[in-house]
């Protein structure tokens, strides 16, 4: 069902912002030990707050988006918090701060398992002159299986409901794009098992798009402060399933 809080980002006045991203995606069909990791973080002092780009449109639990539309990137500058470590998980993985790109990554080609169900991830950093410590402890999303509607079935303009096997998710979070244009369907559940995309939402999409890019996201989120200089942490976990060629009709 839907009516999960949404996925934007934490509100507040200018000051100190983390960001931690950290992603298990599998395409469908794959084994669930191939999965492809992620990784991400950045850190920022803003002089103004970044604001997601408003929405083109809003039906139910969905939203519509442009990719043409990034919305505002606020005005900030990057910022180091020390090494940024992750324990707990399949293994122990620490990153450095990369001053070209001006964030933290996990290098994918040297980690390929960042948890497993039920483990219970640390994520921390010693802090610098800049902001400070933090520490954040996660639970992993379950893995997700039981998706529907599946390649064989497609999704139908007059409505769809997507369903999958209720997991441990903070949310889920269902992302239909067009492969061939701007647009993007968010439509945000608790993990309950199901949600519905109703026909106003396909009705944003091009008259001749007729396949969709389908991603459904099982999201474990804590937010957390930081030591003097004080900063609000946002952490996410995402178990990422993948179609990139389902049916729209």
């Amino acid at each position: 069902m839907g009516g999960a809080g949404g996925a934007g980002g934490m509100p507040g006045e200018p000051g100190l912002r983390g960001s931690v991203r950290l992603a298990e995606r599998l395409s469908a069909g794959d084994d669930p030990l191939f999965a492809t990791v992620e990784g991400a973080a950045t850190f920022t002092r803003y002089a103004r707050v970044p604001n997601p780009p408003v929405p083109l449109g809003v039906a139910d639990a969905c939203t519509l988006s442009s990719l043409a539309d990034p919305g505002d990137a606020g005005d900030g500058v990057r910022i180091a918090v020390g090494d940024v470590t992750i324990e707990g998980g399949a293994i122990d993985v620490s990153l450095a701060y990369d001053d070209l790109g001006e964030g933290y990554s996990v290098n994918a080609d040297a980690v390929f398992d960042l948890w497993a169900p039920g483990q219970m991830l640390a994520i921390s950093a010693p802090g610098s002159v800049d902001m400070g410590a933090f520490a954040a402890n996660v639970g992993a999303p379950d893995d997700v299986s039981g998706v529907a509607p599946t390649a064989a079935a497609g999704f139908e303009r007059a409505g769809s409901v997507v369903t999958w096997d209720p997991g441990n998710g903070d949310e889920v979070r269902v992302v239909l794009r067009n492969p061939d244009g701007p647009e993007v369907i968010t439509c945000v559940s608790e993990d309950d098992g199901q949600i519905v995309v109703p026909a106003d939402a396909f009705a944003w999409l091009a008259d001749e798009a007729d396949t969709l890019v389908f991603e459904l996201r099982r999201v474990k989120i804590a937010r957390v402060e930081s030591a003097e200089p004080v900063g609000d942490v946002e952490v996410e976990l995402q178990r990422i399933h993948v179609d990139r060629r389902v049916p729209l009709r």
